[in-house]
Parts: C-alpha cells; sequence; structure tokens
C-alpha cells in the first residue's frame, strides 16, 4: 500500500498524476487545486497544435480544480494539502519552498 506522502509537479509534470486513483478508487487529484503549463502558453509557443491534449483538459477530467496565471509565463504555486504544482518553470522555486515547508512539518 502506497501512501501519501508529499507529491510535487511543475510544468507539464502534473500530466503524470491526473489519472492516478488512490486504492478507495478516488482520482488523486479529485477536488483538488492544481496547476500546470497553461493552453495560452502553449499557444504562445506555437505548439498547442501538436499536443496530443491539452493539460488544462486533462487536470479537470476527474475533478481537478485547474487554476493558473493571470499572465502566461509567470510563477504560479498550488498547494492543496501535501500536492504541490507549479504551472512553468518560473514556479519551480515557489514549488521546492512549498515542499520543504512541507517536509519541515514532518
Amino acid at each position: 500500500m502506497i501512501r501519501l506522502s508529499i507529491v510535487a509537479a511543475v510544468c507539464h509534470g502534473p500530466s503524470a498524476l491526473y489519472d492516478l486513483q488512490l486504492t478507495n478508487g478516488n482520482y488523486l487529484l479529485s477536488g483538488k487545486t492544481v496547476t500546470g503549463y497553461s493552453d495560452r502558453e502553449e499557444k504562445a509557443m506555437m505548439l498547442f497544435k501538436y499536443l496530443p491534449f491539452s493539460l488544462e483538459d486533462k487536470l479537470r477530467t476527474h475533478g481537478a480544480d485547474y487554476e493558473q496565471a493571470a499572465l502566461p509565463f509567470k510563477s504560479c504555486v498550488r498547494k492543496d494539502g501535501r500536492i504541490v504544482t507549479g504551472q512553468n518553470p518560473a514556479s519551480t522555486k515557489g514549488v521546492a519552498k512549498h515542499v520543504v515547508a512541507l517536509l519541515n512539518q514532518t
């Protein structure tokens, strides 16, 4: 049995989390506020048409509450319990600070 400790992901990393189910059958991100690389950022980089899916949409698929920075490429970090996500590379420092704070709580 895996116990949820700290889960953190930045940029496209949350794509590995959207479909994870807990032992009770609930999705890990269901009801959680998260972020990840935004559609606006993908479009600004002119890469959106090459993607197999929208990360924003995938994160919402199983009930996650997706949020993003007011402006593309700005830092945006969301911590919901022991899940910490960052929107883009500008968010890595903020994610790291939240993870260190969580580690210091244990």
